[in-house]
């Protein structure tokens, strides 16, 4: 009995911390271009992910997540450079830190 006393005492108290924490997913859309010599077009690439927010209070928060982004550049009769990078994100939501 002890022991199932327990259990339900610390679920209870990872239920609660539990729900501070908000996962989402992240899709999206980029053109993407080189500046620079060259006659160089923007391609279209994409954005997809997931991230998590961890609230301290109700004005912090922690932010991160992991992102698969393509980028790239079309050269005018060339050739095209589409490279997939994977980005981190991390900080608070006021700064953006990281």
């Amino acid at each position: 009995m002890k022991k199932f006393l327990m259990t339900a005492v610390l679920g209870m108290f990872a239920l609660a911390g539990f729900s501070q924490v908000k996962w989402d997913a992240r899709l999206g859309v980029n053109f993407s271009n080189l500046t620079g010599d060259g006659d160089t077009k923007a391609l279209t690439g994409f954005t997809l992910g997931v991230g998590m927010d961890y609230g301290f209070s109700e004005n912090w928060s922690l932010q991160s997540g992991l992102m698969f982004t393509s980028k790239g550049f079309k050269v005018k009769d060339a050739f095209k450079a589409r490279p997939i990078y994977l980005d981190t994100l991390c900080g608070d939501k006021s700064t953006k830190i990281c």
